[in-house]
């Protein structure tokens, strides 16, 4: 199985033009990884907030407040701790089934801006090439976790550049382990 991280920073080096150290937009951090599970089942998984708080790193509790018709979460609410950070975001949530899942938080003090986006495809290497005589390959599918964040205090946009790509490789690594954990007894 494969790790990809792309880091995509849109801050700008700290003294160009007339950009200071704080004249920052939001940071974008990108983590994909292949899982050779299929994208339906994957997708159960992402789009099952309320189980978040079981396998994402500091996340305390996790909880739909609202769904649609068809039961497929629209608003929900994570509280993240650590240490004595403790804060809870309210989250717009948009799902299309077996492709994505995005959560916009809004109206939060510590964030000017935090949208988290998991999407999934079927890896070339799932793709099903055998013929009816012979067994299928299993499936693949790739897994994209998209962060996009910027904080409104403008000291903490800067410090935390060095600390959301590790966290964004940890919840990728564990929703590995848990896709591992649940998938295999199904």
């Amino acid at each position: 199985m494969t790790l990809f991280v792309a880091r995509r920073h849109t801050c700008r080096p700290l003294l160009q033009g007339s950009r200071t150290l704080f004249g920052s937009s939001a940071q974008r951090f990108s983590v994909k990884k292949e899982l050779p599970y299929s994208q339906n089942d994957l997708y159960q998984l992402i789009s099952d907030i309320d189980s978040y708080a079981k396998f994402v790193p500091f996340c305390t509790g996790s909880n739909v407040t609202r769904r649609d018709g068809k039961g497929m979460p629209v608003k929900a609410d994570l509280r993240v701790g650590y240490k004595s950070f403790d804060e809870t975001f309210t989250s717009d949530v948009v799902c299309a089934p077996t492709r994505s899942v995005r959560a916009s938080a809004n109206k939060h003090p510590l964030f000017e801006k935090l949208v988290t986006a998991w999407r999934l495809s079927e890896a070339v290497e799932g793709q099903s090439t055998a013929s009816p005589s012979t067994p299928s390959t299993p499936a693949k599918s790739t897994v994209s976790l998209d962060i996009e964040y910027k904080f409104a205090n403008p000291l903490y946009d800067a410090l935390s550049g060095a600390v959301l790509p590790k966290v964004a490789d940890q919840v990728m690594q564990a929703f590995e382990k848990h896709a591992r954990e649940t998938l295999s007894r199904a």
